[in-house]
């Protein structure tokens, strides 16, 4: 069992690369050696009956968790997690939050399966390939990691790029692929934005106070900026002008969509916030302007 390995996604790598794909091509690249095993991990979906979304349809039914050694899959009133995977002589049990909504329960059953890549499933009880020391980063080389496989697991590569293959951004293709693949909308929005990049806009989920009868600013983990464009886009900066398409949305129950000048730069924002206020739920995306717009003059 290592544990000094620079990455985790190397180690893996050398385990799961196919016999035609010699690890000494990788290089120590870390990018390269994650593709790789992702690539293993949907390769294994494949031969396991996973051929199209929505994936883990069934997950008490998945052959694939199944063939991952996942024994039991036990819903119970956890309190302060989310679920976790516990390894027992034959394999692993999964415990989950019963009181989670079933999209955020299928993020989590995937997460955890993510975990289960980490781990020799040939022996009983499996072994972690990696374990890390208590001056490494847990989350670099295990949740991390883990994270990401199960988000490949729920919305795969090549099945993402599909469905968005010359398609502009919008919140209506969006919310499609969310239906698609059964999705909660930060999975989505990782996916597009950051894991894959193919989508190089701003994506950001604001919120309402019912109590103060305010908009609220997203907080850190629903805010995704692709990197090419939006990388030293300060949405706090903006705020104030950001917010009245929001409350314009919200007023009239309809996407609103208007391009955006930003001091010498033209974005178009696209904002579904007619939920907003009795949901709590909304949607803005902010993309470069790709055809002349004629701004208001006011």
């Amino acid at each position: 069992m290592a544990r000094t390995s620079p990455s985790v996604w190397l180690l893996l790598a050398r385990i799961y690369l196919k016999a035609d794909k010699p690890y000494n091509l990788i290089n120590s690249n870390i990018d390269l050696a994650r593709k790789h095993v992702l690539e293993y991990v949907r390769e294994q979906m494949i031969k396991h009956g996973e051929l199209r979304p929505p994936f883990l349809k069934e997950p008490e039914k998945s052959k694939f968790i199944k063939s991952r050694k996942i024994v039991e899959i036990q819903y119970s009133n956890l309190e302060g997690r989310d679920g976790y995977l516990i390894v027992t002589n034959y394999g692993f049990k999964m415990l989950i939050n019963n009181k989670l909504g079933r999209r955020r329960k299928r993020t989590v059953i995937a997460h955890e399966l993510g975990h289960t890549f980490l781990y020799n499933i040939n022996v009983t009880p499996p072994k972690p390939y990696y374990k890390s020391t208590p001056l490494e980063a847990n989350w670099r080389n295990i949740e991390g990691p883990s994270f990401e496989i199960g988000r490949e697991i729920l919305a795969p590569e090549p099945w993402i790029k599909n469905y968005t293959r010359g398609l502009k951004p919008s919140i209506k293709l969006f919310n499609k692929l969310i239906t698609i693949f059964d999705t909660t909308k930060t999975v989505m929005a990782r996916r597009l934005v950051h894991d894959l990049k193919i989508w190089d806009v701003f994506i950001f989920f604001p919120k309402y106070d019912p109590q103060k009868r305010q908009i609220l600013k997203p907080g850190v983990n629903e805010r995704f900026k692709g990197k090419k464009t939006f990388k030293k886009f300060n949405i706090d900066k903006h705020w104030t002008r950001i917010k009245n398409f929001i409350e314009k949305s919200m007023k009239t129950g309809e996407i609103i969509e208007s391009p955006l000048r930003i001091v010498n730069k033209i974005f178009y924002i696209e904002t579904d916030c007619s939920l907003l206020d009795k949901k709590g739920t909304g949607i803005c995306i902010i993309t470069v302007s790709y055809t002349h717009l004629t701004l208001p003059t006011n």
